[in-house]
């Protein structure tokens, strides 16, 4: 019985002293910074905050003058982009209508009732053009007050003119008669009218020419509901052949 117990007792000495060589060492726990909601451009901008504020006091205000401003919507042509979209509408549903119509047949009372009714929207919808129609009327020529007053300055005693013609590259021409008590007007230093239209508020580039094929450009630009005049003095011309000395004047009123 020695014997075991011995074996017994070393076995329990060798585990004590495994147990006591194998005691874990201390540890040390630090906490971290966290740099949690701090994204990459923020540590970028907090690296070069100094950079970016030197720059930044570089900058100086400076006025421009105003230009590309938005310009006032002109009512009467919403109105008019208005009136075309209904219009359109109103052609559509007499198309559609009309097919309706073609392919229905009146053998019965209520074939003939349901054609009553859409002659009636007929009628309803031709008093709708009728009133669009008014209204086009009133803002295109009711209203207009664009024109064109072209006047004569001057004549020399070696030019007898007998007529002017005055082309628009972009719309109508007129001929224009100079008789004996509109030259001798000139002459005195007068003033003679030899057009005055109303025209569309655009530019209009006119052309003018006396008998002696010599012909003179000028640009005129009519701003709408205005009158603009254009002066030419004719004082300096030597020939009817060249009007380059015939000065132009333009003015709105």
């Amino acid at each position: 019985m020695r014997g075991p117990s011995l074996i017994l007792l070393a076995l329990l000495a060798g585990a004590a002293g495994v147990a006591h060589a194998e005691a874990p060492a201390p540890v040390r726990v630090e906490r971290k910074a966290s740099d949690a909601g701090e994204t990459p451009t923020l540590r970028w901008l907090n690296a070069n905050r100094d950079f970016l504020r030197a720059r930044l006091d570089l900058l100086r205000q400076r006025a421009l003058p105003a230009s590309g401003e938005a310009a006032a919507l002109d009512e009467r042509s919403l109105l008019l982009a208005r009136l075309l979209g209904e219009i359109d509408a109103a052609r559509d549903s007499l198309r559609i209508e009309s097919a309706l119509l073609a392919d229905s047949s009146a053998a019965s009372l209520g074939a003939l009732g349901e054609l009553a009714a859409r002659l009636d929207r007929f009628d309803a919808l031709l008093d709708g053009q009728s009133r669009r129609l008014a209204t086009l009327d009133s803002l295109l020529a009711g209203e207009q007050e664009t024109a064109l007053l072209v006047l004569l300055k001057g004549l020399p005693p070696a030019l007898e003119p007998t007529s002017l013609t005055i082309h628009d590259r972009d719309g109508d021409s007129w001929q224009v008669t100079l008789g004996e008590a509109e030259r001798a007007a000139l002459r005195r230093g007068g003033l003679v009218e030899v057009l005055h239209e109303y025209v569309e508020p655009r530019l209009h580039r006119l052309e003018f020419a006396f008998g002696g094929g010599g012909r003179l450009s000028v640009a005129a630009q009519t701003p709408r509901d205005r009158l603009t005049l254009l002066q030419l003095d004719l004082g300096a011309l030597d020939s009817e052949a060249d009007l380059s000395a015939v000065t132009a004047t333009i003015w709105q009123d």
